[in-house]
């Protein structure tokens, strides 16, 4: 059976799908001036960013229920080295929002994507040995979509295991904070917003005394 939370990622991954763009399952809140910004392909996604002052941030947000997770670029156009402050990403939004370990909630992702067991009614040898094909072609129609909702399901761990490496790997608080000339950095931050409904909200990215705004709406 499989576990609440791989759940929950199962059921935001299928309303991401519905929604439009997803990163990692998680869809991407749309930005609420689009056309303000230009878009650079990083990795499988189309980034918004903005440059000035020699300096480019490519910014993006994707969600979960409660936690939004920003990655962002900050490339350093200039000749000369720039330092960023350890609190440079801001969420800005009209309920309080807490700002939250990355690897903290990265080892909670990658526990949850783990932590669901065998499709239900098969041991874990039995269903690692059957395909989604093989089973899916000796099934009633009851049992083809139990099927496709165990294939969906481990898509949504597979991509719960790949946000967790990334968080892993970019998360802030293991990232220098200065940036020599010519170079580019991803850094990610995680927010939360215990207030369910959704509003608008901004995130801001400081560098060098000049700031960056990326306002979304929901």
């Amino acid at each position: 059976m499989l576990d609440r939370a791989v759940l929950a990622f199962t059921f935001l991954s299928i309303a991401g799908m519905a929604m439009g763009e997803t990163r990692f399952g998680r869809p991407i809140v749309k930005l609420a001036n689009p056309k303000d910004f230009e878009f650079v392909k990083l990795e499988d996604n189309r980034f918004p960013t903005l440059r000035k002052n020699g300096i480019s941030i490519a910014c993006l947000t994707y969600r979960d229920t409660q936690q939004y997770y920003v990655e962002v670029a900050v490339t350093n156009e200039s000749d000369r080295p720039i330092e960023l402050n350890k609190d440079f990403v801001q969420f800005r939004a009209n309920s309080a929002v807490a700002s939250l370990d990355t690897l903290g909630v990265a080892a909670a992702v990658q526990k949850s994507a783990a932590s669901s067991a065998a499709p239900q009614g098969l041991s874990a040898s039995r269903a690692s040995s059957l395909s989604p094909a093989g089973t899916r072609a000796n099934d009633d129609g009851k049992g083809s979509s139990q099927s496709m909702l165990d294939d969906i399901a481990r898509n949504a761990q597979l991509q719960a295991s790949q946000l967790a490496a990334r968080l892993t790997t970019f998360a802030h608080e293991k990232q220098a904070l200065t940036l020599e000339p010519k170079g580019t950095r991803f850094y990610i931050f995680v927010f939360e917003q215990p207030d369910r409904k959704k509003s608008p909200f901004e995130v801001s990215v400081t560098a060098e005394a000049a700031t960056w705004v990326f306002a979304y709406k929901e």
